[in-house]
């Protein structure tokens, strides 16, 4: 998974502003620690940015985690996409 960086942080404080590579790792963190448990994980940048905002309340629920820590996750699959989206080839690859 795409560690957040000073690039990531700065997309996503004009965003929301205040998120830091600090806040944008511990998304990361949640997303590795609670998806991981049930599936294999995405990459970032392998759903839009509809996709992902569709998908988080119904994984929110199955994973049983708080309104706050799927924030955290969708602000870090967002910024990681949003700088190092997939090449194209390999969207494709993982839809089929």
């Amino acid at each position: 998974m795409p560690v957040p960086t000073a690039a990531h942080a700065q997309w996503a404080s004009q965003r929301w502003p205040g998120t830091d590579t600090t806040a944008l790792q511990h998304g990361r963190t949640l997303y590795i620690d609670n998806c991981a448990r049930c599936h294999n994980l995405y990459l970032p940048g392998a759903f839009t940015e509809k996709e992902w905002v569709d998908i988080m309340p119904k994984m929110k629920k199955k994973a049983r985690i708080t309104d706050s820590e799927a924030d955290s996750i969708l602000r870090y699959v967002l910024s990681s996409a949003a700088i190092q989206p997939l090449p194209v080839q390999q969207t494709i690859e993982m839809e089929q």
